[in-house]
């Protein structure tokens, strides 16, 4: 890996995704391993109907928590923020990270981002929950546009991992190669990042959060057949991956414009979970594509429900605006997305970008 040294450039706009993934500590036994397997394979109907009956009872925090994961993964965010507080209720002074952390995602899912970082922060105080608690504190930090609290959280982490990882003590260790390579990412460290996530999926092929960031990494990149051999590797995994459907569908978008097979993956995704801000969001964009702006503009309102704080759908909103010539919405968009992050260079691009493919140049 390369050396750390000098001065790195933060991106101004990083997406914020909810990265679902099994809680450690899991009882290795009967029907918790059986659930956690449909988890991982999407098999969500299967997994609901194991656990279902065993949250039912008050001191199994496990399975609250594994459905939970379910319940988030499908769409029920409401049902899902239920289920680990009643876990939490029940863990009362001794909390695990797993179930702080994951209330946090839940909160970051929302919008309610002073929320989701006060959870991060308590998560990362907590074994062994330290590394990914901080890597989603950091990337949620950078995504608000508090560029030297995020650089600083992620910094600390990766220069302690690199160090490790030089040593050759994370050969063996996909855990730790996976937030390392976020990490690595998000301080613009792509050479390492993808070492890295090369390194994780082969000591974890199974690994479809692996998959998808790997994905989304080229993505970023503009190397749009790798990002689909990476996601379509997740999908092997998990057919019913909405991270990997939703990574599919920008593929499609962005090498091809071939709309059909975008909207073919957005409605496996959204028959997963049809509360997917990420999936609706590019719906909407297909609508400004055919001009329809006041059908984009109802559709992104829907993903405003879930998430009012969603920049790249604040972004995507305010972009339609301008197209329809709404400059007080316009206005109002542009404000909204702001507030949230001073530093959002993101809705500029994404409304001079599409301005241009109808000829705005202005």
């Amino acid at each position: 890996m390369a050396s750390r040294s000098g001065p790195k450039l933060i991106p101004l706009a990083i997406a914020i995704v909810l990265a679902v993934t099994p809680a450690p500590g899991l009882a290795q036994s009967g029907a918790l391993d059986k659930a956690r397997d449909a988890f991982i394979e999407g098999r969500y109907d299967d997994a609901r109907k194991i656990l279902t009956p065993l949250a039912e009872k008050k001191t199994d925090t496990d399975a609250k928590l594994l459905l939970a994961q379910v319940e988030s993964e499908t769409g029920e965010y409401a049902r899902a923020r239920l289920l680990v507080g009643r876990a939490l209720a029940r863990m009362k002074a001794a909390p695990t990270g797993a179930a702080v952390e994951l209330r946090g995602q839940l909160e970051e899912r929302a919008g309610e981002y002073d929320n989701a970082q006060a959870s991060y922060a308590k998560a990362a105080e907590i074994e062994p929950a330290r590394l990914s608690a901080n890597v989603r504190r950091g990337q949620l930090l950078l995504s608000l546009g508090r560029l030297d609290e995020g650089k600083r959280v992620l910094d600390e982490l990766v220069d302690a991992l690199a160090e490790e990882y030089n040593a050759g003590r994370l050969d063996s260790d996909a855990d730790k190669l996976f937030w390392l390579a976020i990490g690595l990412w998000r301080t613009e460290y792509y050479d390492d990042a993808n070492d890295c996530l090369e390194e994780t999926t082969k000591l974890a092929p199974r690994s479809i959060e692996a998959w998808n960031v790997w994905g989304e990494l080229f993505l970023e990149k503009y190397n749009q057949a790798d990002a689909s051999f990476a996601f379509e590797s997740a999908l092997k995994v998990n057919p019913n991956s909405t991270r990997a459907l939703v990574g599919l569908a920008r593929v499609r978008l962005e090498s091809g414009n071939d709309h059909q097979a975008v909207q073919e993956y957005l409605d496996r995704a959204l028959a997963v979970n049809p509360n997917l801000p990420e999936a609706i969001l590019i719906k909407a964009r297909l609508h400004i594509d055919d001009e329809d702006y006041e059908t984009a503009v109802a559709t992104l309102k829907l993903a405003l429900e879930i998430n009012p704080n969603h920049l790249d759908v604040i972004a995507l909103l305010g972009t339609a605006h301008y197209l329809a010539d709404d400059t007080k919405r316009y206005e109002a968009a542009r404000r909204r997305a702001f507030k949230l992050n001073p530093r959002f260079g993101g809705f500029y691009t994404t409304v001079s970008e599409l301005a241009v493919r109808v000829h705005r140049y202005p």
